[in-house]
């Protein structure tokens, strides 16, 4: 069956809701940690890394972006590699399985060189970094949980 034609749109929606979401909640759990931007959009094509830090006095600032890199057809015993065949000549046939790679693009502003060319310290530099890998460990529990189809099945190898 074909793909409607709002279904990549509903797609990308849901899953900018899913990682707002849980990155608000993981910022109520851990101390210190910020939310989700005030920014927070699906965008056509590249994210413009115009916007990490406050500028229009946001609460949070950054950017949470959402963009599809490519569309392609697939199978059910293939999935998620690309189906190369030919579907048929005649009769608009769809490929088994369509996949939508979705990019989700968490942008926060990192500690750099001060107007004296000092590098930052040690201890922002380690601030920046716990944010940054809990912020991927957020996303990436968000995707499993917005995506069920991608968890692991159960009784697979290192589930718990």
């Amino acid at each position: 069956m074909a793909l409607s034609a709002t279904a990549i749109a509903g797609l990308t929606e849901s899953v900018l809701g899913c990682v707002c979401a849980a990155l608000a909640k993981t910022a109520v759990e851990v101390p210190g940690q910020p939310g989700c931007p005030e920014r927070a959009c699906i965008v056509p094509g590249a994210v413009a890394w115009d916007s990490c830090d406050d500028p229009c006095g946001e609460e949070t600032g950054g950017q949470l972006a959402v963009s599809v890199a490519r569309i392609f057809g697939s199978t059910h015993d293939g999935f998620p590699v690309e189906a190369r065949t030919v579907q048929g000549v005649r009769g608009c046939a769809p490929p088994p399985v369509t996949a939508v790679e979705l990019l989700v693009t968490l942008l926060r502003c990192a500690p750099t060189f001060t107007e004296k060319g000092c590098p930052p310290a040690c201890d922002e530099l380690t601030a920046a970094a716990r944010i940054l890998h809990t912020d991927m460990v957020t996303v990436s529990n968000a995707l499993l949980c917005c995506l069920p189809a991608t968890a692991p099945s159960s009784g697979a190898a290192g589930d718990s």
